[in-house]
């Protein structure tokens, strides 16, 4: 979760028109990802 805040905040820093590019390259169709995160769930480690 840290490496999270802290790619966000890092993020913040580049101009928006880089961000869009950077959404385009992942997700060209701008799909709505909000499910697949929300209803992830972790898979428990193999011992």
């Amino acid at each position: 979760m840290i490496d999270a805040i802290r790619r966000e905040k890092s993020l913040k820093e580049w101009p928006r028109q880089w961000k869009i590019n950077l959404i385009e390259r992942d997700n060209p169709t701008w799909a709505d990802l909000y499910d697949g995160v929300f209803n992830w769930t972790p898979v428990p480690p193999q011992v």
